[in-house]
């Protein structure tokens, strides 16, 4: 059963929902959201997954270590603190609206070099394989666009069948991390499990992945099929983000150059591409040995 409480921060006034949903009188999850509505349909779609068995917050538990989440700590919470001092240095510098950066004071090791965590062959049929057995059918199509689109969580999932051109292979991103519209193509088997995904699509949702419950909106909360197919696969410490890097790996692989991976994956500059630089060296290394040995030079 859930319950929700509404909270004002004494601070700033804003008002924020809190959910907690208990099971047999325990608590099973909380969350916090911006509105009432937010956290009514999160409670619901929670409690449909707990009911028909989809929950699985204890075996999520038991998979995370200490250091895992450590990690996660870094990544994410301490990564927002330096997009706050970005913020703030903004206020000070662009619009005068601050005398200086609070955070400024605040020491900071240097930002480590981004993750470049991906998949091997090997790994990705497995993955594969599992998304393709999951109890969350969509996952399999799911992955597969993230892989060979190299678009982000949060796009895909946001999709609607407004954006999709089945015919042409190709689908709309109208929100992106960049606020720049992109064109996805779409190809091979992911475009193959897109057009069977629409057949049995209910006329009701908008969205490409709509909630199995039926709620209104995406099906943002699939981690529990992800860390499933992710166990099933055997492969550790894998994010559903470093789905990218696979994307680009695979492209390094294929001669495509750092301004060709930049644009797929939606960058607006090199800089944060230039982790697989390495990869495209290796390649052009290859092509230059078969160049060599053919003209006998």
């Amino acid at each position: 059963m859930a319950s929700i409480q509404r909270i004002v921060s004494p601070l700033t006034g804003e008002v924020s929902y809190r959910v907690q949903v208990r099971r047999k009188g325990r608590s099973a999850d909380s969350a916090r959201f911006p509105n009432r509505k937010e956290a009514v349909a999160w409670a619901e779609s929670l409690e449909t997954s707990i009911r028909e068995g989809r929950h699985f917050p204890h075996a999520a538990a038991k998979r995370t270590s200490f250091d895992a989440l450590a990690k996660d700590y870094v990544e994410t919470v301490l990564a927002e603190i330096a997009a706050l001092s970005h913020a703030l240095s903004f206020a000070v510098k662009e619009r005068r609206l601050l005398q200086r950066n609070p955070v400024s004071d605040i020491r900071r090791k240097p930002e480590p070099r981004g993750r470049t965590r991906f998949l091997s062959d090997d790994d990705r049929a497995r993955l594969i394989k599992a998304c393709a057995e999951s109890a969350w059918p969509a996952l399999h199509t799911l992955v597969l666009l993230a892989i060979t689109t190299g678009a982000r969580k949060g796009e895909l999932i946001g999709l609607k069948w407004d954006d999709v051109d089945l015919k042409k292979g190709r689908a709309l991103v109208s929100e992106t991390k960049n606020d720049e519209p992109r064109t996805l193509p779409l190809a091979g088997k992911a475009l193959e499990a897109l057009r069977a995904l629409k057949l049995k699509a209910s006329a009701r949702s908008e969205y490409v992945f709509p909630q199995p419950s039926g709620l209104p909106g995406p099906y943002e909360h699939f981690d529990a099929h992800w860390y499933a197919a992710l166990e099933a696969a055997g492969i550790k410490d894998f994010h559903f983000h470093d789905l990218r890097h696979t994307t680009a790996s695979m492209l390094a692989a294929q001669g495509a150059s750092l301004l060709e991976i930049a644009d797929v994956l939606g960058h607006k500059t090199l800089a944060m591409v230039k982790r697989y630089s390495h990869l495209v060296v290796d390649h052009k290394a290859k092509v230059i040995e078969n160049m060599v040995a053919a003209k006998g030079l």
